[in-house]
């Protein structure tokens, strides 16, 4: 793992979310090199910035993932063959978490789907009543 000097204690895999403006989902982005964030953005699609580029003046959580094999190698191909930012199917968690464990997901859209289902079932329910 690289040390970034600049910023202690983080080191390339670490998974970075801060919050979006004027919306309840986090943005997430993963930590490549020294002061270099792999992440995916409406504007930008997949891209390479720096942290600051990233934090855009926000507080950062830095989660700790055990980084699957081939992780650099994965870097590579994303940033060879970006891909545009879509909210279903190819969002910034998406991005990060294909990069660091080598699966494409996103617990948010996930959580979110299940909350929109239950409400429905729900209301549903109260329906039938």
């Amino acid at each position: 793992m690289i040390v970034l000097p600049n910023l202690p204690g983080l080191r390339s895999g670490d998974v970075l979310t801060r919050p979006k403006r004027w919306s309840p989902f986090t943005h997430t982005g993963v930590v490549v090199a020294p002061n270099v964030v792999l992440h995916n953005t409406p504007e930008s699609g997949e891209h390479l910035s720096s942290y600051a580029d990233f934090a855009q003046g926000q507080r950062v959580r830095v989660i700790r993932r055990r980084v699957a094999p081939g992780f650099f190698s994965r870097i590579i191909a994303i940033v060879r063959r970006p891909k545009s930012y879509s909210p279903v199917t190819r969002n910034c968690e998406h991005t990060a978490l294909e990069a660091v464990q080598g699966k494409s997901t996103s617990p948010q859209l996930f959580r979110s789907l299940v909350s929109i289902s239950l409400g429905f079932l729900f209301i549903g329910f109260l329906r039938r009543r």
